[in-house]
């Protein structure tokens, strides 16, 4: 099937897809999925492949800032690298680049080194310009943040 927006039946298999991607993502309690599901829908997603969910992504919408940040992406381990997180973050992309001005955000833990390039490849492809916007750093937990724009709109 491939990619198709995030419906609420989903929830217990990104749960446990998200598990699989600790210690870069967490699973979180249904509730916030259902909040995704209902208000995020057109920019949440999930790769299906013969009726079992293989992969996720999750994003939410700033009007104030004009942005979409891309809080979750993950594959199924049994999936391996086969390109269902380009898929996924492409389909993000896609939508952004409808859309006049919005740019997309996403945080990547900096030893998630297989995020990153991902993230770099399909930005490239789909001609969007990169920049870290900001590093986080609490002391236990590090994520850099980088903004996607289209080039179309600069």
């Amino acid at each position: 099937m491939g990619v198709r927006s995030f419906q609420k039946k989903d929830i217990p298999a990104v749960q446990n897809i998200l598990k699989e991607g600790e210690p870069y993502v967490f699973a979180y309690k249904e509730y916030v999925y259902w909040i995704l599901e209902r208000y995020f829908q057109d920019i949440c997603y999930v790769f299906e492949e013969d009726s079992k969910i293989q992969g996720y992504i999750g994003a939410v919408y700033s009007a104030e800032k004009n942005v979409i940040f891309v809080w979750q992406i993950a594959v199924s381990q049994s999936a391996g690298k086969s390109g269902i997180g380009s898929s996924l973050f492409m389909q993000i992309l896609k939508y952004a680049g409808k859309k006049k001005d919005v740019r997309v955000e996403i945080a990547i833990n900096p030893e998630n080194i297989y995020c990153r390039k991902m993230m770099k490849r399909v930005a490239e492809k789909m001609h969007f310009k990169i920049e870290v916007v900001e590093k986080y750093d609490d002391g236990i937990f590090q994520e850099d943040v980088y903004s996607l724009k289209a080039l179309d709109f600069e």
